[in-house]
């Protein structure tokens, strides 16, 4: 199940943000074609929490000691500073809205899985940080 090694986990980099004022949330978007089914990136963590989440196909999202196979409207909060990589199946398309802690009630602190109605996820779409 875990392809990479204790240390690399222990080591992985914390991305910058990729939340810019005035937003307080913005999403990517990862197709298959962009990874060819290889990870996104070796292990690592961002400043900002984060909803990982399938718009079609099959995206996997990896932590150090979980698999999530995630389907078309399924997601996974991931708390910020939490390791973690994904990869997608070819033609799927992958999300990751990450958002800042000055948008949260309170902190996300636990890795939880969620549905994405076909509605939020436009809405999330609709504030995409790499258009």
């Amino acid at each position: 199940m875990n392809s990479y090694r204790q240390d690399e986990w222990a080591a992985s980099p914390v991305q910058p943000s990729t939340i810019r004022e005035p937003y307080l949330m913005g999403t990517g978007v990862v197709t298959g074609e962009d990874t060819d089914t290889r990870p996104l990136a070796p292990p690592h963590s961002h400043p900002d929490a984060m909803l990982a989440w399938c718009y079609r196909g099959t995206v996997w999202v990896q932590l150090q000691d979980a698999m999530w196979r995630l389907a078309p409207g399924q997601g996974l909060w991931i708390p910020a500073r939490t390791p973690h990589t994904a990869r997608h199946e070819r033609d799927s398309t992958g999300c990751y809205t990450y958002i800042s802690d000055a948008s949260l009630l309170s902190p996300i602190d636990d890795i939880v899985q969620v549905l994405v109605p076909r509605a939020v996820q436009e809405m999330l779409l609709h504030l995409g940080v790499n258009r």
